[in-house]
């Protein structure tokens, strides 16, 4: 009898801890891969183009992700119907440079952001474009 509650007692550990070990389930109710530690310290660089002085998105427009430090693109992100895109990057220092805009469309004269990734954090470009 004490080998038998041992038993149940160390199968029912064993299910209890499986859930810390990353078998969490993803958002779309499907299993998620187990997270790599580079993962959880990536944050995200998100883009924003609108127009006016109420902003209104700006759809189609097209950013280059590269680093500070090299002009290598890294990424290309293009805005959707809300003006927004985002794409997780390792933490550091990354340059947003508005490379084409919808047709009748100009961006500002500043057309380019200096973010800084930080872990677990979102580093926003905000963008003007000027449409006729």
């Amino acid at each position: 009898m004490r080998r038998m509650l041992f038993a149940l007692s160390a199968l029912a550990a064993i299910l209890l801890t499986l859930p810390a070990a990353g078998c969490s389930a993803s958002p779309g109710g499907g299993s998620a891969a187990p997270s790599s530690p580079a993962a959880a310290t990536s944050g995200t660089v998100k883009v924003r183009a609108g127009t006016g002085t109420e902003r209104f998105p700006v759809p189609m427009v097209a950013v280059r992700v590269s680093s500070c430090s090299s002009d290598k693109a890294l990424a290309t992100l293009t805005t959707g119907n809300d003006g927004a895109a985002s794409r997780s990057f390792p933490p550091g220092c990354y340059r947003a440079t508005v490379t084409s805009v919808p047709s009748g469309c100009a961006p500002d004269a500043v057309a380019n952001a200096r973010v800084e990734v930080k872990p677990d954090d979102t580093a926003v470009a905000t963008f003007l474009i000027h449409c006729a």
